[in-house]
């Protein structure tokens, strides 16, 4: 119960809390049922609050928030239908009740679906109302930030930005990662997690998750593969732990700060990220970087869905179901701008179909601060 703390935010992410919290339900809802108590399991820091944390998590495309090791695709999450009648807040159903409605709706752990007769009883489900909140951010071993536009149009924008440490059960090095979604379309993507048994099947040693371990050879856990800083081609440092520092929660900034300098402590002194949305729902992403006596290679990447070419020395252009989105990157020194491949580097890596690495690399000089600036605006 203690992984719920200290706010409501699941550490291992999505997928994993459909999974854990269904059990724990079923567990607090027989104690009651049976014995009229829980034994105070609910009260628990966070975990009644962990059900706005997954509200959060899906956003206005339908699509959710895929970090650490989440299998892509939203479902009905019966669970939800108990922590709605728990709380009395059906706004945590207005999601939920969209799924229902679909023909293809399929279910969180499909095997209680029982449950969703039972925790739906005595509740009120023609009045459903959307939530009246639009940010949400946790603290804990992965904290978290959103910011979710609206709550009934796929137009709607969407950032997700996450702290955390590769050592969590589950993680990906991807600590300042984020997931950017505008007009309907994610232009910030992460791949997700790669099937375990496609990995042990060939060998790969999923769980050492020491700084050589086999687990960040695989091409989606490792840190080159999201949409986050790499410094010097080397792996983030499984040992450290990003926090979210500040949140900006005004029309004119939505995002937050990140500080990622225990992720690169070989190679920098200082590095911190912050990911916000301006007054018009603009991307903007600023890294302050503090070298020390060793100059750095700094690599920025971002995963998309769309396509991209180099139209400038500092930019790139994306286009996606008619929509277009302009990239634009400043740093002190010289910027070259790259597109890169995620064709499988090794044998037992998994396809990435339509999609592909867009971002630059730049040098920075010792002892030195640089701030690294990455602008995304849509363009006819």
């Amino acid at each position: 119960m203690a992984a719920y703390g200290p706010d409501g935010g699941y550490p291992e992410g999505f997928h994993y809390w459909g999974y854990g919290t269904s059990f724990q339900v079923l567990l607090i809802a027989a104690l009651e049922s049976a014995l009229g108590t829980d034994a105070g399991l609910s009260k628990y820091a966070g975990f009644l609050e962990s059900a706005r944390f997954m509200e959060f998590m899906t956003a206005p495309s339908g699509e959710y928030f895929n970090f650490s090791d989440a299998v892509n695709g939203v479902k009905c999450n019966m669970m939800m239908f108990w922590f709605a009648k728990k709380m009395g807040d059906l706004s945590l159903l207005w999601l939920e009740n969209q799924y229902l409605k679909a023909s293809s709706v399929s279910f969180v752990e499909d095997r209680l679906l029982p449950c969703l007769l039972i925790f739906c009883a005595h509740q009120d489900l023609n009045n459903i109302q959307p939530p009246s909140r639009h940010f949400w951010h946790n603290g804990g071993k992965t904290p978290v930030f959103i910011y979710r536009g609206g709550w009934n149009s796929k137009e709607d924008s969407y950032l997700a930005i996450k702290g955390g440490s590769p050592l969590t059960s589950h993680a990906h090095m991807d600590a300042g990662s984020f997931i950017f979604e505008r007009n309907g379309i994610r232009w910030a993507m992460d791949l997700g997690m790669q099937n375990y048994h496609s990995l042990e099947s060939k060998g790969v040693n999923l769980w050492n998750q020491s700084q050589d371990g086999q687990r960040w050879d695989v091409f989606r856990f490792g840190n080159m593969a999201h949409n986050t800083l790499t410094i010097n081609n080397e792996r983030h440092l499984v040992n450290s732990y990003a926090s979210i520092d500040k949140v900006y929660e005004s029309e004119d900034k939505k995002g937050a700060e990140v500080d990622l300098t225990s992720v690169f402590a070989n190679s920098v002194e200082k590095a911190v990220r912050t990911i916000y949305l301006d007054r018009e729902d603009c991307l903007i992403v600023e890294d302050e970087l503090v070298t020390g006596e060793k100059e750095a290679l700094a690599i920025w990447v971002m995963v998309t869905s769309a396509k991209a070419k180099i139209v400038g020395k500092n930019r790139i252009e994306l286009t996606k179901d008619g929509h277009r989105m302009l990239l634009t990157a400043t740093a002190p020194e010289g910027i070259e701008m790259q597109l890169w491949s995620n064709e499988p580097p090794h044998d037992f890596d998994e396809s990435n179909p339509g999609s592909i690495r867009v971002g630059f690399k730049t040098r920075l000089s010792a002892h030195r601060k640089s701030l690294l600036k990455v602008i995304l605006v849509p363009t006819k």
